[in-house]
């Protein structure tokens, strides 16, 4: 593979890196994470760093199966609205409903945990208002505890 070219490696620069927070508990939650991460990677300006897969139970209660989650740590040259409209995309096209149907079952679900950039060698938070209040803890405790 070539090296990047000066303007690529320019663009990775300015992109803002993300954390986003990926779900399912579909039949196929594995196989829905994997697919996903593969759409991702095909709109971000680097290469992904995949936390490790950890279930959680469902909002919905015990009567819905639990989800399969993954953290997705990425850079991107989108706005965050364009982001969460590219990542609509991927879940519509992976087979996400909305509203959630009465049977609970989420084919797949992206959040953004956290929006940043890294500037001599501190993280700056970009938009607190973008993600919600507990991903961030959520999204990076799962590469604190490994």
């Amino acid at each position: 593979m070539a090296d990047p070219s000066p303007q690529s490696r320019a663009d990775a620069a300015q992109a803002m890196r993300y954390v986003l927070l990926m779900g399912s508990n579909a039949n196929k939650a594995e196989q829905q994470l994997a697919a996903a991460a593969r759409s991702i990677t095909a709109i971000s300006h680097a290469p992904l760093v995949l936390g490790p897969s950890l279930r959680s139970a469902a909002r919905e209660g015990a009567h819905v199966p639990t989800y399969l989650n993954q953290a997705v740590e990425a850079a991107f040259a989108l706005s965050p609205a364009m982001l969460k409209s590219a990542l609509r995309e991927i879940e519509a096209a992976l087979g996400r409903q909305r509203p959630l149907p009465a049977s609970g079952i989420c084919a797949l679900d992206i959040d953004v945990a956290l929006i940043y950039q890294i500037s001599d060698m501190h993280w700056h938070v970009l938009d607190e208002k973008a993600v919600k209040p507990d991903y961030a803890q959520r999204a990076l405790a799962p590469w604190l505890l490994t």
